[in-house]
């Protein structure tokens, strides 16, 4: 099973190369969950170097 941030994370990765509005939609809709660790998705776009669009 994947956690809620793990899946943002996986999201983020994908529209580095796909900017599907789909995708963005999701992360849109997923970071509003009021359980999702957003500190740990910063870190690891952070480690990644991904870029966020300015969803987060």
């Amino acid at each position: 099973m994947v956690s809620l941030e793990d899946l943002v994370i996986a999201k983020i990765k994908w529209i580095q190369e796909y900017q599907s509005e789909n995708q963005i939609n999701d992360i849109v809709n997923l970071i509003k969950n009021p359980n999702i660790d957003l500190e740990y998705v910063y870190k690891w776009c952070r480690e990644m170097n991904l870029n966020t669009f300015n969803i987060l």
